[in-house]
Formats: structure tokens, C-alpha cells, sequence
């Protein structure tokens, strides 16, 4: 297991610094593989993805391997991703960083629309409403308009 880990770590590392989208594709395939065959437990893949997302040079791509992951990594990624806790960290890292706010919004907004109205991950909805009411898409829109 700390084989895998190990693995994992740098395969992570490869995602954040590979530039060519055919090689990012396949490390992101191969990071999905380790979690899915149980080699390194959701938890902690989750753990080090939410490390490298606060670490500010690698935060968009981080989120993109969240993302990637959330779509083929199944309910034992989901239940890692979509709890309270980890929620209300993304939240709290976007509302705080201007330049991942958007792609946490959309990430959301992804999230909530694929879900639909299933109970099992309740919190995710409480997240959108509570974006929702502090203003964060009013947010993007002003910030959009002065920079252009």
C-alpha cells in the first residue's frame, strides 16, 4: 500500500507540472486506476489532492484532476469528495482565493446538476445554496466586467 501511495504521490507531482494534454490524460487515467483497484484508499487520494489545491501554483490543476476523478472514480470517491468536511475546505479556500473561484463554482454547479436531487450527499446542496446567497457568481460577474 505505501508503494502505491508513493505512486500516487508522484504521478500527482506529474499532473501539476506536465504541460502536453495526451500525457496528463494517461497520468490522470493512471491516477483513477489506483483508486479504483483499491491500491491507494479515496480518502487519501482525496487528502493529497486537497494538499497540492492549497498549494497555489498547482491549484487549477489540482482541481481538474478532482474533477476528472469525481467523473470516473465512482460512489467511494464521491463520498470522500461530498462530505462536510471537505466542502466546506474547498469553500472557504475559494471564497479566500479569487483565482480558483470559478472553477470551484463551476465545479459545483457540475456536481449539484449530475446529482440531481439524490439524498446521499446532502451537504453538496447546502454548499450551492450557500454560495449561492453570499453573492459568489454576482462576484465573477463585477470581477469580469473590470478586467475587461
Amino acid at each position: 500500500m505505501f508503494w502505491y501511495k508513493f505512486k500516487f504521490r508522484r504521478l500527482l507531482g506529474s499532473v501539476s507540472t506536465t504541460t502536453v494534454k495526451s500525457e496528463v490524460k494517461r497520468t490522470k487515467d493512471e491516477i483513477c486506476q489506483l483508486i479504483l483497484q483499491y491500491r491507494v484508499k479515496a480518502k487519501d487520494a482525496v487528502q493529497l489532492i486537497e494538499e497540492n489545491i492549497y498549494e497555489n501554483r498547482s491549484s487549477l490543476k489540482s482541481l481538474d484532476l478532482l474533477n476528472f476523478c469525481m467523473r470516473n472514480c465512482g460512489a467511494v470517491f464521491h463520498n470522500e469528495v461530498l462530505n462536510e468536511t471537505f466542502l466546506d475546505n474547498l469553500y472557504r479556500k475559494a471564497k479566500n482565493c479569487r483565482n480558483i473561484r470559478r472553477k470551484v463554482a463551476a465545479l459545483i454547479v457540475e456536481w449539484t446538476d449530475k446529482l440531481g436531487s439524490k439524498t446521499d450527499y446532502p451537504y453538496i446542496f447546502c454548499v450551492y445554496n450557500a454560495m449561492k446567497s453570499d453573492g459568489f457568481w454576482e462576484l465573477e460577474k463585477k470581477s469580469n466586467y473590470y478586467s475587461e
